[in-house]
């Protein structure tokens, strides 16, 4: 479970943390679509 999560959800983020669409704060939205999992940034 530790690995999903680091693989699938850490790693993705922490990009958008440091040089995308979370780099001044905002929000994740997290999906499931077609067995893959769907992020959403919504700044602020």
């Amino acid at each position: 479970m530790a690995r999903l999560i680091q693989t699938k959800l850490k790693e993705k983020m922490a990009n958008e943390i440091l040089f995308g669409s979370l780099q001044n704060g905002g929000k994740v939205i997290v999906d499931e679509k077609d067995g893959d999992l769907k992020m959403d940034y919504l700044s602020e």
